[in-house]
């Protein structure tokens, strides 16, 4: 599995940190994902490319009854800064509405 990490600090907050994941949910990689965090008794939120969270919602609905949540990252991971408006409005209502589609609920976070 390859991928970006990324380390970030918020000021005042010294004993807590996040856990996120992009692009899934996998047959592969997320079930071992959900081992990993139920071992740690940790909690992530999920960023899936709604075509992945379409075909594999039976994974999703996994993650979710074990208490992770889901954000939006898109349909076709386009990078977003050259997108044409009517493209990134697409990519982002697609990604909403599989998410909604999932929980029930419209999502609290939007990663790019």
């Amino acid at each position: 599995m390859s991928g970006t990490c990324f380390i970030d600090r918020v000021e005042g907050v010294d004993d807590a940190f996040a856990l996120t994941f992009d692009d899934g949910p996998s047959p592969t990689w997320t079930p071992r994902l959900l081992g990993v965090l139920k071992r740690f008794d940790a909690r992530a939120t999920f960023f899936p490319m709604a075509f992945n969270l379409r075909r594999h919602h039976e994974l999703a609905r996994i993650a979710l009854a074990a208490g992770h949540e889901y954000g939006v990252h898109g349909e076709l991971h386009l990078p977003p800064p050259p997108l044409p408006w009517p493209l990134l409005r697409w990519e982002a209502e697609r990604g909403v509405a599989a998410v909604q589609a999932l929980t029930g609920a419209p999502p609290r976070w939007y990663r790019a």
